[in-house]
């Protein structure tokens, strides 16, 4: 059982994430080489969608969802929030607490790191003395393993607060696809499972790195392109993936989605290698192979034009009658659509105007990996 230790007081919304934190887990005990890229427009996305999901966890009042991912957030949300009020009634009489977004302390015995803790999305007691730990993906991807997360995470809450659960039930919340994982586990059962987890984390710490692995993290891994895990898939899969599509009729379905993977690794591997050819390129320096007739060269590129709807009607109305013209527009419905935001427009309204102004086009088939 995690030892309870007495918390120094942190302020909450600014503490940065903690190099060894319950969320880097799942990837550096697949690699332990890993290292997060700087943020992007994705984890921009992640963060409006985990503070949607707060804020309906504490009962407050949001807008109408904008998207799909929204609407699934807002969803599993009111159910955890459901499931809490309907088995405890009151939100603040010691295990009767609903935490959400709370700073908690992992267990750390010794090591070379101390003081670890995490920021677990939502967590509660039921009345049978089972501990709820909540976590909200993006979307799922079958190749991450995310319970080494949540069972630090059931640490740090022991750790932190007066829960004292008999099990454990991780809950995996899917924005993408509004789907639930669950795993119950006895209490016993995670506390060693933890500790065999937090060993393995203090020996990365400390220096004790396995060679990096290729797994399903390497796509936000900011040393993919230099990773020699990486070129070495490639280099194994490439003559399989050349005569994939001539033979694809005679693979298993298994077969075809294993190879589905290797493209994709393949594809990054080769994005990789161009983006930084062509910095290469852009320096000066030479990328060719005379000797078997292979040379790059860098072309200056004219940079793209832009117009007002405005000017440029003002320049072809001549010659263009007004139906001709609109049927050259192209319209950013993204930037359209949070414009109409902007000028306080509800997400509902701005959805049944684009829908009342488009045709759709005809259905297509759309291959999403997902977990089991």
């Amino acid at each position: 059982m995690p030892r309870k230790k007495s918390m120094r007081a942190l302020p909450t919304p600014e503490v940065p994430h903690h190099p060894y934190g319950p969320s880097r887990w799942p990837a550096l005990l697949e690699c332990s080489h890993y290292e997060g890229r700087a943020t992007s427009s994705d984890a921009e996305r992640g963060t409006a969608l985990h503070q949607l999901f707060a804020r309906v966890l504490v009962g407050e009042e949001v807008e109408e969802p904008g998207d799909l991912f929204e609407a699934n957030v807002v969803k599993l949300a009111e159910k955890y929030r459901s499931m809490h009020l309907e088995d405890k009634g009151d939100l603040a009489k010691g295990e009767r607490t609903l935490l959400v977004e709370t700073l908690v302390w992992l267990d750390v015995p010794m090591g070379p790191v101390s003081d670890i803790y995490g920021r677990p999305d939502c967590a509660f007691m039921d009345r049978n003395h089972i501990l709820h730990v909540i976590d909200l993906k993006t979307a799922e991807n079958p190749e991450r393993d995310y319970l080494p997360q949540l069972i630090a995470y059931a640490s740090g809450i022991v750790t932190s607060t007066d829960f004292d659960p008999v099990a454990v039930c991780f809950h995996l919340a899917y924005a993408d696809s509004g789907r639930e994982v669950t795993v119950q586990m006895q209490a016993d059962e995670v506390w060693c499972r933890y500790e065999e987890l937090y060993e393995r984390i203090q020996d990365i710490a400390s220096g004790k790195q396995a060679a990096p692995q290729q797994c399903g993290w390497c796509s936000l891994c900011a040393k993919y392109e230099s990773c020699p895990a990486a070129r070495a898939v490639a280099e194994t899969v490439s003559a399989t993936l050349a005569d994939a599509p001539e033979r694809w009729p005679e693979f298993t379905p298994a077969r075809k989605a294993q190879l589905c993977v290797l493209a994709e690794a393949v594809g990054k591997w080769a994005e990789a290698i161009k983006a930084l050819a062509a910095e290469d390129a852009k320096g000066g320096a030479v990328i060719e192979d005379a000797e078997n007739g292979i040379f790059y060269e860098v072309r200056p590129r004219t940079g793209k034009l832009c117009f007002t709807v405005e000017t440029l009607w003002a320049v072809v109305r001549q010659h263009l009658s007004p139906d001709e013209f609109k049927s050259c527009l192209d319209v950013a419905q993204a930037r359209l659509t949070d414009a109409l935001k902007a000028r306080g427009v509800k997400p509902k309204e701005v959805k049944a105007l684009l829908e009342a102004a488009g045709t759709r086009a005809k259905p297509t088939l759309v291959f999403v990996r997902r977990s089991a």
